[in-house]
């Protein structure tokens, strides 16, 4: 696994990125925890990943990659997925990791959970859920 940090301005890169390519499988993934790890330690919770490069990911990588949403999370933060490969982003979807992770897309964010959840919360409040009615 080839990792590169893209440099952000400022004092403290906030989103952090790490550039992913090749391959990411139960032999790299304690490079990833680590990265993930030391940037939370560090006072970061957003992290970007770039997958753009990324051939492969075994189950091992995408439990790295929930941990890592996991603790973000708990700390405000999130884990974005950038421009995952074709191969990588079928088996975000095979998994139905795609509705977990904010995904971005050639700069474009599909709807992340967060915003999806938000969503589904406000027409519940609103009462527009499926299955009621306005008339009673």
């Amino acid at each position: 696994m080839t990792t590169t940090i893209d440099v952000q301005t400022g004092e403290t890169a906030d989103p952090a990125v790490l550039a992913l390519s090749g391959r990411v499988d139960a032999h790299r993934c304690p490079e990833l925890d680590a990265w993930i790890d030391a940037t939370i330690a560090a006072g970061t919770a957003r992290l970007v990943l770039d997958l753009g490069a990324l051939h492969f990911i075994d189950s091992a990588a995408l439990a790295s990659l929930i941990r890592g949403l996991k603790r973000t999370r708990e700390r405000g933060g999130d884990l974005t997925l950038r421009h995952p490969s074709v191969t990588v982003r079928a088996i975000l979807e095979l998994t139905r990791l795609d509705r977990a992770f904010t995904i971005v897309t050639e700069g474009t964010p599909i709807k992340t959970a967060a915003a999806a959840t938000a969503a589904a919360a406000a027409t519940i409040r609103n009462g527009a859920a499926v299955g009621t009615s306005a008339g009673g």
